[in-house]
């Protein structure tokens, strides 16, 4: 299964260092958090450019409606609907493309493994704890579940210290 895209993305609860060392714990290659990272972010600007476009075409429209009810020439602004249109089919295409790239871009990244694995010299002795938060995944762990599953900080240990 794929990793929650929100794993990767700080300002989502996201902490992709913990990504980054499950995949040194794997000796795989880190670098991958870091593509996935930026791939994102081009997604999520081609996805608001997009998303910018079809706000300005429904305002067209309504414009156009208007015009048109007080009888009024709305054929300047049905060219300039006709060209918004063709622009957003380009952008829908454009994020659509983004999206794959940085969905084929996390594929090559495994599940999180677990700090009880111990690390082998390859992948097959490592078995993931659990398949990861799937996209369809109700339950996305926070930040504290993350590191307690990843055993980076034990606070159950902490806690009963103080």
């Amino acid at each position: 299964g794929m990793l929650d895209i929100n794993l990767f993305r700080v300002e989502k609860g996201g902490d992709p260092e913990i990504v980054r060392e499950s995949q040194r714990r794997r000796f795989k290659d880190v670098s991958l958090v870091d593509k996935v990272i930026a791939l994102d972010q081009r997604w999520r600007e081609v996805r608001y450019q997009m998303d910018q476009l079809k706000k300005d075409f429904n305002k067209t429209n309504r414009e156009i409606a208007a015009l048109r009810k007080s009888k009024q020439d709305a054929s300047a602004l049905q060219e300039q609907s006709k060209a918004m249109k063709a622009k957003i089919a380009e952008a829908e295409e454009a994020e659509k493309a983004a999206a794959e790239a940085r969905d084929e871009a996390l594929v090559p990244i495994g599940n999180l493994v677990h700090d009880s694995v111990p690390v082998f010299q390859d992948e097959d002795h490592n078995d993931p704890i659990k398949k990861w938060g799937t996209p369809r995944d109700e339950k996305l762990y926070n930040h504290v579940d993350l590191v307690q599953l990843l055993g980076i900080v034990d606070l159950e240990k902490g806690s009963e210290v103080a």
